[in-house]
């Protein structure tokens, strides 16, 4: 009778887990056994490390370990991941790997090289490709303008006095861009008529600093309050970049200094 309680206390403890071997310690892969001898870039490599990492630091299941050992390619280990490692371990595997991003680079802005210069009491911009005289200091901004799928480095120089203010555009094509140049200065043209609420009179070929370009006209107000807008316009393929320089005065007669900026233009080889 002792002999037999005996047995049934022991198949008890059994079955309880009170007796029960413990868990196996996880065994996790090398690097070297989860690559079988592929020849990986640093970063493919890199990411086999951190995954050797994580099966340690939140120990994965042997279920898990033996599927990734015996993965033959990346889609048979993803296939591992899904279904054998739990939702907080794949979490934590997948923002390990974000280590091994590229850093993002914003896009430039404002057109490179382009920069501000004072001359004798007036202000121009100057850069390899353009150089131009404005009235007066003015305000820049430097931005990139989206066209397509890319961002085109812009800087927009803007100054006002009195009843005319004069605004240059200065844009740049990224090489491998496809640029439809034509379409884009009349887009500008059109941004020009539509920011000076004027309507367009001419827009006929002119030389622009030295390069074929587009002289553009454009009227608007009233009778009693007049307002004349004179834009030009060019692309420099050589140079893979576009400026577009007006002048809005509120009068029946161009400013004078919107004269003497569009004469001050150069641009490119003219320049």
């Amino acid at each position: 009778m002792l002999r037999s309680l005996s047995i049934i206390a022991c198949l008890c403890a059994i079955a309880c887990g009170k007796g029960a071997p413990p868990e196996p310690a996880v065994t996790c892969p090398t690097v070297e056994q989860l690559i079988h001898g592929r020849n990986l870039t640093p970063q493919g490599r890199g990411a086999y490390t951190i995954a050797v990492q994580r099966c340690v630091d939140d120990r994965w299941g042997q279920d898990a370990v033996r599927c990734i050992r015996a993965a033959k390619n990346v889609d048979d280990e993803d296939h591992c991941y899904a279904m054998l490692l739990s939702k907080s371990q794949r979490d934590g595997l997948a923002t390990a790997l974000t280590a091994l991003d590229p850093p993002t680079q914003p896009a430039p802005k404002g057109v490179p090289g382009l920069a501000l210069v004072e001359r004798a009491g007036t202000y121009g911009l100057h850069s390899d490709w353009l150089d131009i005289t404005l009235p007066g200091k003015p305000s820049l901004v430097e931005t990139t303008d989206v066209y397509g799928n890319a961002d085109l480095p812009t800087t927009v120089a803007t100054f006002a006095d009195g009843p005319t203010s004069f605004t240059v555009v200065v844009r740049t094509i990224p090489v491998g861009v496809v640029y439809d140049a034509a379409h884009a200065l009349t887009t500008s043209r059109d941004d020009a008529l539509k920011g000076a609420s004027a309507t367009l009179v001419s827009d006929e070929p002119h030389d622009v600093g030295g390069i074929p370009g587009r002289l553009v006209v454009g009227k608007g107000g009233t009778p009693d309050a007049p307002l004349l807008l004179e834009v030009r316009l060019a692309y420099d393929e050589g140079d893979r970049a576009q400026v577009a320089v007006w002048a809005m005065t509120r009068g029946a007669t161009l400013d004078p200094r919107a004269t003497e900026m569009f004469v001050s233009l150069e641009l490119g080889a003219a320049k």
